[in-house]
């Protein structure tokens, strides 16, 4: 009988110095399992519903060298990134953010280097302290010679 508490209480002994380490176990997953939800939550609603609106209605004019562009506010934009391409779809080379304003106008100066081109075009993307907005205003195109 002796032999059986003994081996009881070394088992007792064990099982309570594993407990706590067993908790602090589950408690390390739980929490990273809850913060881990809230982060997807966030990124899906919280975030994605505070970004500013699309910007609409951009429209550009030339005059001498000076390109004049005006759009609509979007709802929630604190400012604007005025993109500028040598190609419509915006591929990526000779793709560039020219400006960022708080504005909803924008006077561009063409340079030498627009000058290559024969239209440019651009489009504007809204931003605030969350982000870009989730999409671009329309594209336009302008006739530089």
């Amino acid at each position: 009988m002796k032999n059986v508490f003994k081996r009881i209480g070394i088992l007792n002994r064990a099982r309570s110095a594993k407990v706590p380490l067993l908790i602090a176990v589950l408690v390390a997953v739980i929490g990273f399992a809850v913060s881990a939800s809230f982060a997807a939550c966030e990124n899906d609603v919280g975030t994605a519903s505070l970004v500013p609106a699309d910007p609409k209605g951009l429209k550009g004019s030339v005059s001498g060298n000076q390109v004049t562009l005006t759009w609509n506010a979007a709802s929630g934009a604190t400012s604007y990134e005025i993109e500028e391409s040598d190609v419509s779809n915006f591929p990526g080379y000779g793709t560039g953010i020219r400006e960022t304003t708080t504005a909803i106008r924008a006077v561009i100066t063409l340079t030498s280097f627009d000058a290559i081109s024969e239209r440019l075009y651009f489009r504007v993307r809204a931003r605030n302290s969350y982000g870009p907005s989730r999409g671009y205003s329309n594209v336009i195109s302008v006739r530089i010679r």
